[in-house]
């Protein structure tokens, strides 16, 4: 458990395992996804029928896409942001089931809620506030405690301030102390939280500039996740798809990064190309994940843009590891 967030505990065991070779088992991920869904439930009944679909109600996507996942146990959760509400979204999910709820943000004008992360129960969620007319830009990081993935508990809230961007979170512990990464597409800002001090009081972040791009050229990652390999190396994984486009086209992939947390540098260790399942299947320009397995193996989600509103599901692509 992540007592230093103060977690309520549940019947599910949130802990986060670290993983012996990150590495290796990075290199272990099969590159072809597995098709898997989530019922739509009761969660997008009635007047909530149109969000998160390409369809004519929904303004074709604009501005209301699926952005960001991360599973404990049976249950994933699904970032999403709704310019035309602006609304930040996270719903809570159970693979191969339903769909069961929605974590209750409370982040007022802040609609964009990015990549996200879990770390021992504790989930990390981004939001900006983005093309609100006569007001600035501002982001935020907020923590949950999700160890009852049906009533989450608001823990802490790190305002960036105005003119910061947070596009997607990334956690773990280094040591006694746990690890906050915020990535901006081209920078990745630090923040630590040891037993006494909480997140919120935190003065200023240190800062990883000049990070290597994520493969190709100008495309330069949807998510980070960060791993902690059981000797106490931190690595990031960042995931993209090298097209701009909602549908089709580009390539998928994932790229994995030594932090060395001292130096304040990322090193670019590995790189996997990813083929999502038939029928847009997922996309990582859209939304990507990481969880660490019970088996402490890192395995790869996604999510397409979009939910199939007439199927009454969303799609997830997972990459496991092969058979060893």
């Amino acid at each position: 458990m992540l007592l230093l967030l103060g977690c309520t505990g549940s019947s599910e065991d949130p802990h986060t395992p670290c993983v012996d070779d990150v590495e290796r088992s990075f290199a272990s991920i099969d590159a072809s996804g597995t098709a898997l869904s989530i019922g739509d439930g009761t969660v997008f009944e009635a007047g909530n029928a149109w969000r998160y679909t390409l369809t004519v109600d929904n303004e074709f996507g604009l501005d209301n896409h699926l952005q960001g996942l991360a599973r404990m146990g049976p249950f994933l959760f699904i970032s999403g942001g709704d310019a035309q509400r602006t609304q930040a979204d996270v719903f809570v999910g159970e693979l191969g089931g339903q769909m069961l709820g929605r974590v209750p943000l409370d982040e007022g004008d802040e609609w964009h809620a990015g990549g996200i992360d879990l770390l021992d129960g504790v989930l990390a969620v981004p939001t900006e506030r983005l093309r609100v007319e006569g007001d600035e830009h501002t982001a935020s990081l907020r923590l949950f405690d999700v160890t009852d993935p049906l009533a989450s508990v608001p823990l802490d809230v790190i305002d960036l301030g105005t003119n910061a961007t947070a596009h997607a979170v990334g956690m773990t512990r280094v040591g006694d102390q746990v690890l906050l990464a915020s990535w901006d597409d081209r920078q990745l800002d630090l923040f630590w939280r040891g037993d006494t001090t909480p997140f919120g009081v935190i003065e200023a972040a240190n800062m990883v500039s000049e990070v290597p791009d994520a493969g190709t050229p100008g495309v330069n990652g949807q998510s980070v996740n960060l791993l902690q390999q059981c000797d106490g190396q931190v690595y990031a994984v960042l995931a993209d798809n090298t097209s701009d486009l909602p549908i089709d086209g580009g390539t998928d992939f994932a790229e994995l990064f030594l932090l060395d947390v001292d130096q304040l540098t990322l090193t670019k260790v590995a790189s996997k190309a990813l083929v999502c399942p038939p029928d847009q299947g997922c996309n990582f320009r859209a939304a990507g994940g990481v969880w660490v397995d019970e088996d402490a193996q890192v395995r790869l989600y996604s999510t397409p843009y979009y939910r199939d509103g007439e199927a009454g599901l969303t799609r997830v692509g997972e990459f496991a590891p092969t058979a060893r």
